[in-house]
């Protein structure tokens, strides 16, 4: 028995003092977490939320880290609510390190005792079975291994679970330290520390450096994900982010890395949101220009240029653009289209034909031989298209017919440049129409340019011309099945006071819902005989059949029929359809009351003739209705298709 004890009391003085030599500091994304290991597990964990003094730099390929991981979802708000929050909630200070090592070696301490027993016991119970194999007498060496080979395999497993928890308990340091870091860097953003978030971002690896940049960006732009339930009524009023032209000039200097391309129109968004809410553009300007390029200030007269485009501010551009004359001399293609921006932007304004001149000029200049960035000449070429029409046919008609003619790979760049744009517009500026319906109007003007100066190209792009036509179709499908207008312009109006206007409908958006083009509009761009006759057989009589509805839903049952003849001749079905649509129409056209419905009521008071309300119909009108009716049966029965009676007869009742 007292060699058992033995065995026990050496294996606890074994473990206890393995235990005490256990001291450990380990390097967190957060700052550094302290483990005294004196008791086998952490004494204490102390944390700073700053970024890393050194990040090591991150090899090439190789897996995103977890902070890159969380920085990469990460989000945050800048709404007035969030703000005032965090400013009246300032962030809990740390407990004293000294204290919270003493309470967690104290734990510690109780569990290496814990553990150390349990050890002993082990020991003990190995001791007796031994004992008890030598009364039974057995002649066989025992299957248990001798209390010295016990004790170390005792301590082997003690070890291991030691280290296994130690390594739990820095993972778990470095996951806390992580988030707490995480949570000061939010609280910052919020509060607009911008000069501590620079440091912080200045403090990360150049990929985490990036990623945590872009992402704060791309929040900042689109505003928290998660949104408040509040009533209908309330949806237009929910809260946005909050920022100042000031903001962006920080965020700029926050940069980590070069400012790209992304990042300044990004900028420009939060710009445009500054402006929004009533900052003043030229006071931001006159106190930044005198400063632009200086060190700490982010932002040098191109980036600055480049962030009010994208804030749709051109006008602003002025002192900060070079002349037309440095730019070519430079070679310098994104300044030339600065220009071609500028001046366009001036013309708009002041419809002075010599500004869309020097416009001209500069996407011209711009669109040089020569080596020239792929998004710069797209959004020159999209340019040059749009003001062709628009100034001398000398110049413009020129330019679109040598694209075509002379330098085919210029007319190439410019279908591919302006369709691919066109055939994206509906999925990315869904709630945008103007901008959409001027993408499909530059490729209806491309696509006439084509076939006027060069059929036999246009022949040999049937396959490309077809493409834009489906753009096109995609378009007049959301106008015919979601637009309120039911003419092809405006109509006269009389409101209850007896007033006349004019007035041609509107789209109100309701639910999640693109806005469409108006159907007068969409219909002036469609594709021409022309255009049609490159478009494959299958496809065409779509195109037949859209015209004929949109020319119906606006009212225009004469300029519908033509489209209507040719879809019967090989699609009697659906050309029923329209039949019937078109005799709903003409009837209602030539409804004699219909006029009644823009009368107002007050001017049948006091005394007015109660015989004037009557139908205002004559004989010759009658005449008139009834052979023009008789025509168009005439022409319908031609057709492969079998007319309704009682729509014929509600036409004549109608219209007599």
């Amino acid at each position: 028995m007292m060699v058992r004890f033995a065995f026990a009391f050496a294996a606890i003085g074994f473990l206890s003092g393995h235990a005490r030599s256990q001291v450990i500091t380990i390097g967190t994304g957060g700052g550094h977490v302290v483990i005294d290991g004196g008791a086998g597990v952490p004494a204490a964990a102390t944390t700073t939320a700053q970024a890393p003094a050194a990040a090591s730099a991150q090899a090439p390929g190789a897996a995103p880290s977890a902070r890159q991981q969380k920085l990469k979802a990460l989000e945050f708000d800048r709404r007035a609510s969030a703000i005032l929050a965090a400013w009246a909630t300032p962030p809990k200070d740390p407990p004293p390190p000294q204290a919270a090592a003493e309470e967690t070696e104290e734990a510690g301490g109780d569990e290496a005792a814990a553990v150390a027993e349990a050890d002993a016991d082990a020991v003990v119970e190995a001791g007796d079975e031994a004992e008890a194999g030598e009364a039974a007498g057995a002649e066989v060496a025992p299957a248990e291994p001798a209390p010295a080979d016990a004790a170390e395999a005792a301590a082997a497993a003690e070890a291991a679970k030691k280290a296994a928890e130690e390594e739990a308990a820095r993972k778990a340091a470095e996951a806390k330290a992580l988030e707490e870091e995480l949570a000061l860097f939010q609280r910052r953003v919020t509060l607009g520390e911008w000069e501590a978030v620079g440091t912080y971002l200045a403090g990360l690896s150049e990929e985490e450096g990036k990623e945590a940049y872009a992402r704060l960006l791309d929040s900042l732009v689109k505003g928290p994900s998660q949104k408040p339930n509040v009533p209908q009524p309330g949806q237009p009023y929910l809260e946005k982010n909050v920022f100042s032209p000031d903001d962006v000039a920080a965020l700029a200097a926050a940069a980590p890395l070069p400012l790209a391309k992304e990042h300044l129109e990004k900028l420009g968004g939060i710009l445009r949101q500054a402006l929004d809410q009533g900052h003043q553009l030229d006071t931001f300007l006159s106190e930044l220009k005198p400063h632009l390029g200086a060190a700490g200030v982010g932002l040098d007269r191109r980036q600055l240029a480049l962030v009010l485009v994208s804030a749709a501010e051109p006008l602003s551009l002025a002192e900060l653009l070079p002349s037309a004359e440095e730019a070519e001399a430079k070679d310098d293609r994104e300044g030339l289209n600065l220009i071609a921006r500028y001046t366009l932007a001036r013309f708009e304004k002041e419809q002075k034909i010599s500004w869309l001149e020097e416009a001209w000029r500069a996407t011209q200049a711009a669109l040089a031989v020569g080596d020239v960035d792929e998004a710069v000449e797209k959004e020159a070429l999209t340019r040059a298209v749009e003001i062709a029409p628009r100034i001398q046919s000398e110049l413009g008609q020129a330019w679109l017919d040598e694209s075509f003619t002379e330098r085919p790979e210029r007319g190439m760049d410019i279908l591919a440049a302006i369709g691919a744009a066109s055939s994206t517009a509906l999925q990315s500026q869904p709630l945008d129409a103007d901008k959409r319906f001027k993408l499909l109007e530059l490729q209806t003007t491309a696509a006439k340019a084509l076939l006027e100066a060069a059929p036999e190209r246009a022949s040999e792009w049937k396959s490309q011309l077809e493409l834009l036509a489906a753009n096109w179709l995609r378009e007049a499908l959301v106008t015919y099945q979601l637009d309120e207008s039911s003419s092809l312009g405006p109509r006269m109006q009389r409101d209850p006071y007896g007033n006349f206007f004019y007035w041609s409908g509107g789209n109100v958006r309701q639910g999640n819902v693109p806005v469409p083009i108006a159907t007068g509009k969409v219909l002036d761009i469609r594709p021409g005989d022309g255009w049609l006759g490159r478009i494959d057989a299958t496809l065409r009589p779509r195109f037949h059949m859209l015209f004929a509805q949109l020319l119906l839903k606006a009212a225009d049952e004469a300029q519908a029929f033509p489209y209507i003849e040719q879809l019967a001749a090989l699609h009697p079905k659906p050309a029923k359809e329209l039949v019937d649509e078109f005799l709903r129409v003409w009837a209602k056209n030539h409804d004699p009351n219909q006029n009644r419905n823009r009368s107002s009521p007050y001017i049948f008071f006091y005394g007015f003739e109660q015989r004037a309300s009557g139908i205002p119909l004559t004989r010759s009108k009658q005449e008139r209705n009834l052979t023009e009716l008789a025509e168009w049966v005439e022409r319908l029965r031609r057709l492969p298709v079998e007319l309704d009676v009682e729509l014929l007869a509600t036409a004549f009742t109608t219209a007599h």
